[in-house]
């Protein structure tokens, strides 16, 4: 990893005045480092279509170490990658993967995001924030170079903060207290409006799962269901109240706003619309699960269906389910697959949730299979994965794509050319007639048919040696590390065990090339597999 440069180090003591009762002044030891902001990348989206390759990778990145939400650590935001940990937060250039600015406070207990070029922490010395004698504070910071934008104490709760059009949603730090609703601007850090409302039970700040920051959304638990409040997040004009019933309560309840309206979501059975104007439409059918920009889950199992929260009409079918998280951009959806022609070669899909069609790109060896990504990201034609490490780190690794002109679900290299199998096992000196072809069953990597052709060559002892080519990468590069970099027997870069299941079957790397062998003795395994690969670099 290159160095970062033009990085001034900050260590000093912040001072908080009159942060206990008495007024005294509370010393917080703060580490801050800044940066150089990186130069605006070209594109907003993710890569395009074509043979993915590495960027750059990043290792040993400390995240939370406890948290339900783990795409909550990471936020793209002016040409940065932010991610939050337990005592503050670091960037690394999206371009490049340098590192860039970072600031911490060590030993205190951190949260935070990024709204509007700003990162916001929230930050306390106390296992409970809020409790009495705790040092709360609040802290901007500029998401381009780290700069100090502005801090102050802490006055409300630590906890919900979602950010919405330029402000910060504040409640009261004591939860009983019947204080206002308060807006607080992500620029400066000072209170823009505070709203009164009437409460019902302890009011709560929704964290919504996806919104575009065009309300304020505020609930609180009421016999016998839940009501909901709707800010306009530009002066804190209360815009409605909703008492939804008993048939979606609070508990399993999930809100969104987008484009001025509200979505409620209950346990897949329906989503419930409300209008900027208070307006409520009936109940429509729906899935639970995740909502995806505009999109709200009606269907995960045993294919992924959408449904367009705007108009409340079915949008998209058909849709294998997700391997984990997914990342958007507008209408374009980036997850990954595993049914391709392998379960360790898994596939980015990229949908165009508009329209519903998909394109499929093999992941290059770099990234780490069967390693899940806890968080995809896409900016600036990069695709940034990030996967656990261990408990408290992860490993971020971006990928980029160059044009192909042979099919991009299979890695640019149409099936067409690949190696005959029989070709390859005709080439081997064992007993034995003639390889014979059998077919089998037609697999699908992405959106292209590739027939499975074994090759059989019967043995005196009665056994069969199969042999089939799995897949071809376009370049050495893409298909490097597939395998796990495990060595095989001569002339094989790697070999693993077969996805066929099969006992003592194996699946190797020669070159760009991936062969299948299978029979019941290892010795005529690895014989196949040594002369195989003299003939493939003959």
């Amino acid at each position: 990893m290159a160095r970062a440069r033009g990085v001034l180090v900050l260590v000093s003591l912040a001072v908080l005045a009159s942060a206990c009762s008495g007024g005294e002044e509370e010393q917080v030891r703060v580490e801050h480092r800044t940066g150089t902001a990186p130069a605006a990348l070209p594109g907003a989206g993710g890569p395009p279509p074509g043979i993915l390759t590495e960027r750059w990778q990043a290792g040993e990145i400390p995240t939370h170490s406890a948290t339900t939400r783990p795409e909550a650590d990471f936020a793209l935001d002016s040409g940065n990658l932010v991610v939050f940990n337990d005592s503050g937060v670091r960037s690394y250039a999206v371009a490049s993967g340098e590192p860039g600015w970072s600031y911490h406070e060590p030993g205190r207990r951190v949260s935070g995001f990024v709204s509007d070029g700003v990162v916001v922490l929230s930050s306390t010395d106390s296992e409970t924030a809020n409790t009495e004698g705790a040092v709360n504070r609040l802290v901007g910071l500029a998401a381009g170079d780290g700069k100090l934008l502005w801090e102050k104490k802490n006055e409300w709760r630590t906890d919900e903060f979602p950010p919405a059009d330029g402000v910060i949603a504040a409640l009261p730090a004591d939860r009983h207290e019947a204080g206002p609703l308060t807006g607080i601007d992500v620029r400066t850090g000072e209170v823009r409006w505070e709203t009164e409302f009437r409460r019902c039970g302890i009011p709560n700040l929704t964290r919504p799962s996806w919104h575009d920051g065009s309300l304020v959304l505020v609930s609180g638990v009421c016999a016998p269901g839940r009501q909901w409040d709707a800010f306009d997040p530009a002066d804190g004009r209360h815009l409605w109240t909703q008492e939804l019933d008993a048939s979606i309560p609070g508990g399993s309840t999930s809100g969104v706003s987008i484009e001025d309206e509200t979505v409620f979501s209950h346990r897949g059975e329906e989503v419930v619309r409300i209008d900027r104007d208070g307006t409520a439409h009936d109940p429509v059918p729906a899935r639970p699960g995740n909502q995806f920009g505009a999109y709200q889950v009606i269907k995960a199992a045993p294919r992924l269906s959408l449904r367009d929260l705007r108009t409340a009409e079915e949008a998209v079918t058909g849709w294998p389910s997700l391997l984990g998280p997914a990342a958007f951009d507008g209408d374009t959806m980036y997850y990954l697959n595993q049914a391709g022609v392998a379960d360790w070669l898994p596939q980015l899909v990229v949908g165009d949730l508009a329209t519903g069609t998909q394109q499929s790109m093999p992941l290059p060896g770099a990234v780490p299979f069967p390693a899940q990504p806890v968080w995809l990201g896409v900016t600036g034609e990069h695709l940034l994965f990030a996967h656990r490490a261990d408990d408290h780190t992860v490993s971020v690794i971006a990928l980029t794509s160059t044009p192909t002109d042979g099919p991009v679900d299979l890695g640019g290299v149409p099936h067409e050319s690949w190696p005959a199998p029989c070709d390859l096992l005709d080439a081997v000196t064992l007993p034995g007639g003639a390889g014979q072809e059998e077919p089998t069953l037609t697999d699908t990597t992405g959106t292209v048919e590739v027939p499975q052709v074994d090759c059989v060559r019967r043995l005196p002892d009665g056994d069969r040696l199969t042999l089939r080519v799995a897949w071809v990468a376009a370049t050495e590069e893409q298909a490097a590390g597939r395998l796990g970099g495990t060595p095989g027997p001569t002339g094989v870069d790697e070999i693993g065990q077969s996805p066929t299941g099969m006992a003592g079957a194996r699946i190797a790397r020669i070159g760009t090339v991936f062969v299948e062998v299978w029979t019941e003795d290892q010795d005529t395994i690895t014989t196949t597999l040594e002369q195989v690969a003299a003939h493939l670099r003959s």
